[in-house]
C-alpha cells in the first residue's frame, strides 16, 4: 500500500479572494469550525479554505470562511488526489470564488488573489511549514502559543 505520508499531516490553502481590499477576511483560525490550528494573519484575511486530512479524499473539502467558527461548502468545483503521485488539485469555479450565479463568470473588477499553503498537525496545532515563508511581498503563517 503507498501511504501518502507516515507522519498523518493535513494539507490546507488559505485563499484570499480580494487581496486589493485589504484584510476583509479570516485572520485567526485558533478556534475554527473547519480545521482549526493555531494560525493566525497579519497581512491578509482568508475568504475560502481547502482541507484535507493525509490526502483522503473523504476528508477534502472546500469551505468559505470569512468567519472561521461558520464555514460554509463551496459549490461546484473539482477536487483529485492522486496518492501514488502524493499530488492534490483542486479546480474552483469562479461562480463558486466569488458567490456569483452560475451563468455569470465575472470577477470582481480588480480583484486580486492571495494564496497561502500549509502542512500542519492535527486539530489546536500550528503550520509546520507554509508557503510562502516570508512576510514580505506575500504572507507567511504565524503560529499562536498555546496558552
Amino acid at each position: 500500500m503507498n501511504e501518502p505520508s507516515s507522519y498523518r499531516n493535513g494539507h490546507v490553502l488559505y485563499i484570499d479572494t480580494d487581496a486589493q481590499a485589504g484584510i476583509t477576511g479570516a485572520t485567526d483560525f485558533t478556534y475554527a469550525g473547519f480545521y482549526p490550528r493555531r494560525v493566525t494573519f497579519s497581512t491578509m484575511g482568508c475568504d475560502v479554505i481547502m482541507g484535507v486530512w493525509n490526502l483522503d479524499m473523504g476528508s477534502l473539502d472546500v469551505r468559505h470562511c470569512t468567519d472561521p467558527t461558520s464555514t460554509t461548502p463551496l459549490q461546484g468545483g473539482i477536487r483529485l488526489i492522486d496518492l501514488g503521485l502524493k499530488h492534490i488539485e483542486i479546480a474552483i469555479p469562479w461562480h463558486g470564488l466569488y458567490g456569483l450565479g452560475e451563468d455569470e463568470e465575472r470577477v470582481p473588477a480588480g480583484a486580486k488573489l492571495r494564496f497561502i499553503a500549509a502542512i500542519v498537525g492535527g486539530d489546536n496545532s500550528g503550520a509546520y511549514d507554509a508557503m510562502p515563508n516570508t512576510s514580505t511581498g506575500v504572507e507567511s503563517i504565524r503560529q499562536r502559543r498555546p496558552r
